[in-house]
């Protein structure tokens, strides 16, 4: 997972030949760029993958931005990342559902904002009936309040989230704003990650 989070911030073309260097050999990439976030979606195996990119963009600084609670019916959201995640989830719900009922299992990653973007899309897939097999994050910023806290916490089973953080990185604690709330499911320090999700890695096979 840290690979393909790497990987989202680069080109297609990039993607496409680093891919089966990383061992993702016979995959199907599809790759996304809008004025708001770089993801894309791979497929091997028995598994969907997708990884959202960090910030690099001026508009997308410009969206992290806006630091206020966007209202919904699951509680409060990051107003730039619920524009986000609004702009592109119906789109990524087209890919990645028909994979899901065809019984391939989920795994979502991302990067920083993209850490946020992914456990957003895992809820948008929740909400649509279907189970997330992990979210992976790594460095992600607050992005909601307690109310949707609470509705990640009684969805673990369906839809895991590992948080992974380096303890001097001040981005998992922005923004420093009540009522933002740092989500606690599975929290790992990145001194630590490489013991803790090395099951992780067994689960989620990268081909042959």
């Amino acid at each position: 997972c840290v690979a393909l989070c790497q990987l989202a911030y680069k080109s297609q073309q990039e993607i496409e030949k680093e891919l089966p260097e990383l061992g993702y050999h016979g995959t199907d990439v599809i790759f996304f760029r809008t004025p708001l976030t770089r993801r894309f979606v791979i497929g091997l195996d028995n598994v969907v993958a997708v990884s959202f990119g960090g910030s690099v963009t001026w508009r997308e600084w410009l969206n992290n931005l806006k630091t206020w609670l966007k209202p919904t019916p699951y509680g409060g959201i990051h107003a730039g990342f619920h524009q986000t995640i609004e702009q592109v989830g119906p789109m990524l719900l087209r890919i990645v559902l028909p994979r899901l009922i065809s019984g391939k299992q989920l795994v979502i990653t991302g990067h920083s904002r993209g850490g946020a973007l992914a456990v957003l899309f895992a809820i948008m897939v929740l909400l649509n009936g279907y189970d997330t097999h992990g979210v992976i994050t790594f460095g992600s910023p607050m992005f909601c309040d307690s109310t949707l806290v609470a509705l990640m916490d009684k969805s673990r089973a369906r839809m895991p989230v590992f948080r992974v953080h380096n303890r001097w990185d001040v981005v998992p604690m922005l923004p420093s704003l009540r009522p933002f709330v740092l989500f606690s499911l599975l929290v790992f320090p990145f001194e630590v990650i490489r013991h803790k999700c090395s099951g992780l890695w067994r689960r989620f096979p990268k081909g042959n």
